[in-house]
């Protein structure tokens, strides 16, 4: 069974970034007798993505595992509130709200996609197994790849999408065809119509693209202080066809994270868990019930 709630109502100051309000599901599809004492999952989505695009993969983690998992809206996505400040700390704290208003007894387990991926590995090097039982990061790495610089449509989207204003639009058909203009894959676009909503006849997006525009380079860091490390398990899961996890970020990922496995999904590229989602559910899976062994 799933339950579908919507905010907890977080406005603690862990430190000097204050936390908001994040939308949220929980899943706790198994029956009440099979729970297993274990830490709660939380997932954590990619950039211009929202906690719905894991609902599939929740509800399957969540039967596999027999234990409690949580999708979030990150602030400036989805249903979480617009805010100037997207550092990776507050993103951390804002995670730590949820932990404390849950009741859910850290530490958890932190499963983050992409950017998600990028605020799991700050939580986990900065909070430590106080914080964090298990770790597993979807195609990112500690350090952005420069080929990927080159590569990511991220500045694409960002450009577009401050250019292309829903309200002034009367159907999603009308904004598809707008986008089209410079987003030339119908994959892509569909991906970023999954962010409109529509409120009193005007359509709008669901993402703050100015806050993200402005906080890109925070978005893309993992801080951490020299000789950090997180002595966790950690799984990375990259795609075969991807670039964010490379031979080459193979010593930061060990020296960072000591207790880290590296997994490929052949003939995937950077959204494994919606080309591949049985691989991914399998992988994720396993790993989380060995790590409780």
């Amino acid at each position: 069974m799933a339950r579908y709630l919507r905010r907890a109502m977080c406005t603690y100051d862990y430190s000097k970034f204050r936390s908001v309000d994040l939308a949220y599901s929980v899943y706790e599809n198994f029956r009440r007798k099979e729970a297993v004492v274990a830490p709660a999952i939380i997932i954590l989505h990619a950039l211009f993505s929202n906690r719905l695009t894991w609902n599939h993969v929740a509800r399957a983690l969540s039967k596999a595992t027999k234990r409690k998992v949580i999708t979030l809206d990150a602030r400036n996505h989805g249903d979480s509130p617009h805010v100037d400040d997207m550092s990776q700390f507050s993103m951390v704290d804002d995670i730590k709200c949820i932990v404390h208003k849950l009741q859910l007894r850290p530490p958890v387990v932190i499963l983050g996609h992409s950017v998600g991926g990028r605020t799991g590995m700050t939580m986990a090097l900065n909070g430590g197994l106080a914080w964090v039982k298990s770790l597993i990061v979807v195609d990112e790495s500690p350090s952005m790849n420069p080929i990927l610089l080159e590569e990511s449509p991220t500045q694409l989207y960002i450009d577009t999408l401050k250019n292309v204003n829903p309200n002034r639009f009367n159907s999603l058909q009308e904004i598809d065809h707008a986008l089209a203009d410079t987003i030339k894959s119908k994959g892509s676009r569909h991906f970023l119509l999954q962010n409109i909503y529509e409120k009193h006849g005007k359509f709008n997006w669901k993402f703050n693209i100015e806050s993200i525009a402005n906080n890109l380079s925070n978005i893309r860091d993992v801080p951490r202080r020299k000789g950090e490390q997180y002595s966790g398990n950690t799984l990375f899961i990259g795609g075969s066809n991807s670039n964010h996890i490379r031979v080459e970020n193979y010593a930061e990922i060990g020296e960072l994270f000591p207790n880290a496995l590296i997994h490929h999904v052949e003939g995937t590229g950077h959204w494994i868990h919606a080309q591949n989602p049985t691989e991914f559910i399998n992988i994720t899976s396993n790993f989380l019930i060995e790590d409780e062994r």
